[in-house]
């Protein structure tokens, strides 16, 4: 009897957890997210962008396995959106790097290429789109204009403590991180959007 009775109660709690889940997955991920942030940018700035690196690596294998979990689809979205974001994100970096738009604390050893803690948060930056980002599912104007805006006060964020400096005017660096974060943020929702079709196609 007090057994029937105890397996109720852990019944009702999971099936509480799995209706709260999705609210719970928001704050959770965009708490991850911007403690990823931090953690990148302060060991950045004291010479402890390795272990900044290997912390946020660590937060998104955590994540994934979590997700795997849960859902095996949803899992294989997020890897493929985690690889859009840090192909991407390492061109679009590469590019405003080459044309001297910026510079970084504790920078990449080879060459152009962006560093390796920048490269992380934007491993980290593709698990918010089925997550805490994901109200902008579908939304591709809505994206851009989120992006134009939140890409570049991210940036602004980070020179205020010397993570990363402009060589052009704030003017100047933040039309061309408005432009280019727009199109970023509206290509991986736009990817996102194919993904679920994908998916349902399959299904």
């Amino acid at each position: 009897m007090q057994l029937n009775k105890n397996r109720k109660i852990l019944l009702d709690l999971y099936h509480h957890l799995i209706e709260n889940f999705n609210k719970m997955n928001f704050l959770l991920n965009t708490a991850a997210f911007y403690l990823a942030w931090f953690v990148c940018l302060y060991g950045a700035t004291h010479n402890y962008s390795f272990l900044a690196m290997l912390f946020v690596t660590a937060l998104l294998g955590v994540h994934l396995l979590f997700i795997k979990r849960r859902s095996e689809q949803l899992f294989q979205q997020d890897l493929c959106l985690v690889m859009f974001s840090v192909i991407v994100g390492s061109v679009m970096e590469t590019t405003l790097m080459l044309n001297h738009l910026q510079a970084y604390a504790s920078p990449n050893p080879i060459g152009a290429l962006p560093p390796f803690w920048i490269i992380a948060l934007y491993a980290f930056f593709g698990t918010t789109i089925n997550h805490s980002m994901k109200w902008l599912k579908g939304r591709i104007k809505l994206a851009f204009i989120v992006g134009s805006v939140g890409g570049p006060l991210c940036y602004l964020g980070g020179a205020k403590i010397n993570a990363v400096t402009f060589s052009v005017s704030l003017v100047e660096a933040y039309s061309v991180l408005a432009l280019t974060w727009g199109f970023f943020v509206a290509s991986i929702f736009w990817l996102q959007v194919k993904l679920d079709l994908s998916q349902a196609r399959i299904d």
